[in-house]
């Protein structure tokens, strides 16, 4: 039995995926967090087997959870679910210590497969974004300019295209909001982009948003 936690900020969410994890009769989920520093926490004193975590939840940034993970147990399986396919947010988590990614698109048979992909210590990713890798292998694509991005910088970007608030931002990273500013106007510099709209803009091209979020 493969005991796990669920972090992802949507409780219909962690419902489903539990009923779905016991019903499969391998799975135990032992907790369930509804942002990033409850999972972390959570993760430290219940030493689940299996951390299965969303990718945008308030808090610090995913990169930021998995690596205090990972500093606290270098062996941990952590298998990440997104909405986003975007190859270069897959990249990061996985640099950060992920094993296993999954689109939110996937079929339940799909997370099913990560999670004993990933309780064997393998690396798994979904098929969609399986295509897309090699996609970009075969076309020999450069790099996204997004890579130019620190992580700290890459996290204030998303938070940006998804219409969060300088001082909501700020909030949420623990960081004043001259600083969030300074990243604001650097990250603008670098991107080549002048408004907020562009970097909407951006990210939608980038797929890590979709035309619905993007305009609410």
């Amino acid at each position: 039995m493969v005991d796990i936690l669920i972090a992802d900020d949507h409780q219909i969410v962690r419902v489903g995926y539990q009923r779905l994890f016991e019903l499969s009769g391998e799975h135990r989920v032992v907790a369930q967090a509804s942002d990033g520093q409850q999972a972390v926490a959570l993760y430290k004193t219940m030493a689940p087997d299996l951390l299965v975590i969303d990718v945008m939840m308030p808090g610090p940034s995913i990169v930021n959870n998995l690596q205090r993970i990972i500093n606290h147990d270098r062996h941990a399986w952590i298998l990440v679910v997104s909405m986003h396919d975007n190859l270069s947010l897959v990249e990061r988590c996985f640099k950060a210590g992920a094993l296993g990614y999954i689109t939110k698109s996937s079929e339940a048979t799909v997370l099913l497969d990560g999670l004993a992909q990933v309780s064997k210590g393998k690396r798994f990713v979904s098929p969609d974004i399986a295509e897309r890798m090699a996609l970009n292998q075969l076309n020999n694509q450069e790099r996204s300019v997004l890579s130019l991005l620190t992580q700290r910088e890459f996290d204030v970007f998303l938070r940006l295209a998804k219409g969060q608030a300088i001082a909501d931002i700020a909030d949420e990273v623990h960081l004043s909001s001259k600083t969030i500013s300074n990243y604001a106007s650097k990250i603008k510099k670098q991107l080549s982009v002048s408004t907020t709209a562009e970097l909407v803009h951006l990210a939608l091209q980038e797929n890590l948003l979709d035309h619905q979020n993007a305009y609410e």
